[in-house]
């Protein structure tokens, strides 16, 4: 089994999947595909969710460890919240238990997520020091 890389990001509406996987693309180093959105060439893979509850839809993207992304997920969560004028919750990665919430025109400010039946949504904002 190839080892792989990941980062999710959830949006407070939901949205055109091609739209974003497409900026995705144009941003990236990586092609990204999903099961409705076939990308020739593609190298990672996007899965995604709707939510009932919390955040509406949850983009997981994934990809082979040995690929560079070419741009990191804070600048991904930025560039999607001010392209779509949506807000945009994001776990650093696999194991961390850091989050960052991006509103559009702002910045990322690390935030604590709540764990909902089915769905997540910020439980706090979280100071830094």
């Amino acid at each position: 089994m190839n080892a792989t890389l990941s980062l999710q990001f959830f949006f407070d509406s939901v949205m055109e999947e091609s739209l974003v996987i497409s900026l995705i693309n144009n941003i990236s180093k990586l092609g990204f595909e999903s099961l409705s959105f076939n990308v020739e060439n593609s190298v990672g893979f996007i899965q995604t969710d709707v939510y009932e509850q919390g955040y509406r839809q949850g983009f997981l993207m994934t990809w082979p460890k040995d690929k560079d992304v070419g741009v990191s997920g804070e600048e991904l969560a930025v560039r999607i919240a001010n392209s779509f004028s949506v807000r945009v919750l994001m776990e650093l990665g696999p194991g961390h238990h850091d989050w960052i919430l991006v509103r559009p025109g702002e910045g990322p400010e690390k935030v604590a997520p709540n764990y909902l039946d089915d769905g997540v949504e910020v439980a706090q904002t979280v100071v830094l020091p």
